[in-house]
């Protein structure tokens, strides 16, 4: 266990923890990102078209499309970053209560008039 001070204040951090999410050996980025469509399935619903179209906006979105194939092992840093962001939660459930709850701010949520990604402007 190491600590740091500062202004007063001590942090203990454990420094032989991971830095960056941790993967599955061997796993290759479009399948990384599809495992982000599974809270989307159930025991009758498998694997759509829409799943499929999901993870490929992902993709496009996070700018890892190119990456597709290859193992997430091989990856750099930031790139290993853009492939967990396309594995998470599609930007459809960004909603001016979640935004609340996070940051504890009073907004409004509206598509980005260029990308159409969800735009959070604070309200005053």
């Amino acid at each position: 266990m190491n600590r740091v001070r500062a202004h007063g204040l001590s942090l203990g951090y454990d420094d032989r923890l991971p830095q960056s999410a941790l993967s599955p050996e061997g796993i290759r980025v479009k399948a990384l990102v599809r495992r982000g469509r599974y809270a989307h399935q159930t025991m009758l619903n498998s694997w759509s078209r829409a799943d499929e179209e999901a993870t490929d906006r992902a993709m496009d979105a996070a700018g890892v499309t190119e990456l597709a194939d290859r193992p997430v092992s091989e990856l750099s840093g930031g790139q290993r970053q853009r492939v967990w962001v396309a594995s998470g939660p599609p930007a459809q459930v960004v909603t001016p209560e979640l935004v609340d709850q996070i940051f504890g701010m009073d907004c409004v949520v509206v598509p980005d008039p260029v990308a159409g990604s969800p735009m959070i402007v604070p309200l005053d």
